[in-house]
């Protein structure tokens, strides 16, 4: 069963065609490169992929569950940040909980700041976002980065 399915998906940008009626389905567990020259439309591709905005023609439909996390292309780490730090500067969702729940929990504790925290709590079981370290663990064990994790 598909994670991923894009279906007939077409984009122009200033009235270059980046891609016409691509289609394609992913499944859990696969892995995938995106490869081409720059300015091809690959960061494109993926901030569509993302939700950021929608394709000129097409669908794309992801399953429940499934997330994409997207990294920054062009690094800027900060000469204090680890591989491990990193990954949370990441866009998604289960992120950005992740990190209002980190930021929340360390404000004086308030009736708000208490029923933020609930709110946030459930947030997080719900999208499974209590996993992400686990996540990224595997990730970079797959990527066989795993020993660098804490390291710059």
């Amino acid at each position: 069963m598909n994670v991923l399915s894009l279906e007939n998906i077409s984009k122009t940008l200033n009235d270059t065609p980046l891609f016409e009626a691509v289609s394609f389905g992913l499944e859990g567990g696969d892995h995938v490169g995106l490869i081409g020259q720059n300015g091809t439309g690959k960061s494109t591709f993926l901030r569509l992929l993302r939700g950021d905005f929608p394709p000129d023609t097409g669908t794309i439909s992801m399953a429940r569950d499934t997330e994409l996390i997207t990294v920054a292309q062009h690094v800027d780490f900060d000469s204090s940040d680890t591989v491990h730090s990193y990954l949370y500067k990441g866009e998604g969702r289960r992120i950005a909980l992740l990190n209002a729940y980190h930021t929340l929990i360390e404000e004086e504790h308030t009736n708000q700041t208490q029923k933020k925290l609930a709110e946030l709590t459930e947030m997080l079981d719900l999208t499974g976002a209590w996993n992400l370290e686990t996540d990224f663990t595997s990730l970079l064990g797959e990527l066989g980065l795993y020993g660098i994790m804490q390291e710059h």
